[in-house]
């Protein structure tokens, strides 16, 4: 039995609401280009599967306000880590 590695790059349908906000949100946007596919999919699904837009609208928005808490959370905490550590050397 041969096995080949698969390179091609997987990509998803993001529903255009979430596309919507993810460009009018960079940092967001950033946010999501990191994700892991399977991470990418699941925000894709939580906002593809309502079937109001307004529904839709509502979780695009949710998702990106989680995107944007999060690079802040992690731009956060490497700054503590940093600062940190120069009180901890000042002592």
């Amino acid at each position: 039995m041969t096995v080949d590695r698969d390179d091609s790059k997987r990509g998803a349908q993001i529903p255009p609401e979430l596309e919507a906000e993810l460009k009018a949100n960079p940092e967001a946007a950033a946010a999501f280009a990191k994700l892991s596919y399977s991470h990418q999919r699941e925000h894709i699904n939580y906002v593809a599967e309502a079937k109001k837009p307004e529904t839709r609208e509502r979780r695009a928005l949710r998702t990106v306000m989680s995107l944007r808490a999060q690079e802040i959370g992690k731009a956060m905490s490497t700054a503590g880590s940093s600062s940190g550590t120069e009180s901890q050397s000042a002592k």
